[in-house]
């Protein structure tokens, strides 16, 4: 099972968006952080900072994104999973509907259905992550 900074830093990823491993104070992270840095240290060409909605900004540790909680943060994934599509004949064909309701989300073109979560947001990021697996899986 992932934590939640191992969602997250997929999500991150899935986004585009890189860690800059220069603002990370290894001697304040936990033993599975610690792993996630590690990670990227041996990666050295990633070394750009995050960006969210154009804005740069430094983390200190993975703890800080905050896709599993905000909106503000897990709504330009889903933005982002709609706007995929194909082009034909200069027609747009958009490949993902993304469908929220009380406490269920589902992606129904691939056969994701998240329901029975507390919230709203729960269920979609259920739902977010099934698709990035199976995105990284079958593109």
């Amino acid at each position: 099972m992932k934590t939640i900074e191992e969602k997250n830093r997929m999500i991150a990823e899935f986004m585009g968006y890189k860690i800059d491993i220069e603002s990370i104070n290894i001697c304040e992270l936990s033993e599975s952080q610690i792993a996630f840095a590690f990670d990227y240290l041996m990666k050295p060409f990633q070394r750009e900072k995050y960006m969210l909605g154009g804005n740069i900004f430094e983390i200190e540790n993975v703890s800080e994104l905050k896709y599993h909680a905000s909106w503000d943060w897990l709504m330009p994934v889903v933005d982002k999973i709609e706007s995929i599509h194909e082009e034909s004949n200069g027609v747009k064909y958009f490949l993902y509907d993304i469908d929220i309701t009380q406490h269920s989300c589902r992606i129904d073109s691939i056969g994701i259905h998240m329901g029975g979560f507390n919230s709203k947001i729960e269920a979609t990021y259920a739902a977010v992550l099934a698709f990035i697996e199976w995105y990284n899986e079958n593109k």
